[in-house]
């Protein structure tokens, strides 16, 4: 039903439409309602990019809270979009488009003052899924009694708590979610991860003990930072948060996910909420720090992959203290 919706979003063929809305009545009345209003509007025309953004968030295996911000003031923002007269408030557009810029470009192409009441039940619908996460969890509570053993460096953000051990960590990963595919190398570690600020100071590295994948970043946050960063840009964003959410949840609530620019293109299921261009109060961040600091790292291989523990995290302390150094240098 997914790839059907997709398709005839860019191809009207009227006995696939009829067909179609018959299994979507039957499988949600919100959904078929506002799908419904479209086809029937834009007979003949082309769908509004807005809305078929949309119902490509709808249709995509991402949880709804990647375009649907779960806080209260956005949600009641999102609720009020059928009332008469919505287009005109300009603080609510401010919010709109800094939060939900997925409904923010339907507003603003509709010929309307608000969404047509078709779409009334969608968004109520849209607003109570993207808090299903977060009902019945938890607050994670783990020791502060750390001892690591892990390779790492990270000079200001020492280890708060221990990671902790979740149910979903035995789980492997779905079939239809995104995933990082690396050779790697039968004798050499992996590499190290690195995590940045968006002015490009380097906060510290991780080595990694195996392949990339989404714990990395995960057990970072969770043990060395007090409060969860309100925005992550990483190239696997999808990926992470779906991790973060299905381990604490309320931790990460009030995070952000995005995908950098030019890994956008790589994403082509995942919901546009992660896709930082529609963010227009984000054009200005480099979303390719990592990648263009990782450029240089790259020159270190060489160097660092016979090294003995104790020299390889020297070199790399050095390296990175001096790439820091040089970048605040041209900041002042």
């Amino acid at each position: 039903m997914v790839h059907v919706l997709i398709f005839l979003l860019s191809h009207y063929v009227r006995s696939l439409v009829n067909g179609f809305l018959l299994q979507l009545r039957s499988f949600n009345r919100a959904i078929f309602s506002a799908v419904k209003w479209t086809f029937d509007a834009y007979t003949g025309s082309t769908i509004p990019k807005g809305i078929q953004d949309l119902f490509r968030c709808v249709a995509s295996a991402s949880p709804v809270c990647s375009y649907v911000y779960p806080s209260d003031s956005v949600h009641s923002t999102i609720r009020s979009l059928c009332d008469t007269g919505t287009k005109s408030d300009a603080k609510l557009l401010k919010s709109l488009q800094r939060k939900a810029p997925i409904f923010f470009n339907i507003l603003t192409e509709l010929m309307g003052s608000c969404f047509p009441e078709e779409f009334k039940g969608l968004l109520l619908f849209l607003c109570d899924k993207s808090m299903v996460p977060f009902a019945g969890a938890c607050v994670v509570s783990t020791s502060d009694r750390v001892s690591s053993t892990s390779l790492c460096s990270f000079p200001n953000l020492p280890e708060l708590r221990l990671r902790g051990r979740f149910a979903q960590d035995k789980d492997g990963v779905k079939a239809d979610s995104c995933r990082k595919f690396y050779r790697g190398h039968p004798r050499l570690m992996p590499g190290i991860f690195t995590i940045y600020c968006s002015h490009g100071i380097c906060y510290g590295y991780q080595v990694m003990e195996s392949q990339e994948s989404p714990n990395v970043p995960f057990t970072i946050f969770r043990t060395r930072f007090p409060v969860a960063p309100k925005l992550v840009i990483y190239d696997n964003a999808c990926g992470l948060h779906a991790y973060c959410l299905n381990r604490d949840p309320l931790y990460f609530q009030k995070t952000s996910f995005m995908v950098d620019r030019f890994h956008w293109k790589n994403h082509t299921g995942c919901s546009l909420g992660y896709d930082i261009k529609k963010y227009l109060h984000l054009k200005d961040v480099n979303t390719e720090i990592n990648e263009q600091q990782n450029a240089a790292t790259k020159r270190l291989k060489n160097q660092l992959s016979y090294m003995n523990t104790r020299h390889f995290l020297m070199h790399c302390n050095f390296f990175f203290w001096y790439q820091n150094i040089k970048k605040k240098a041209k900041m002042d």
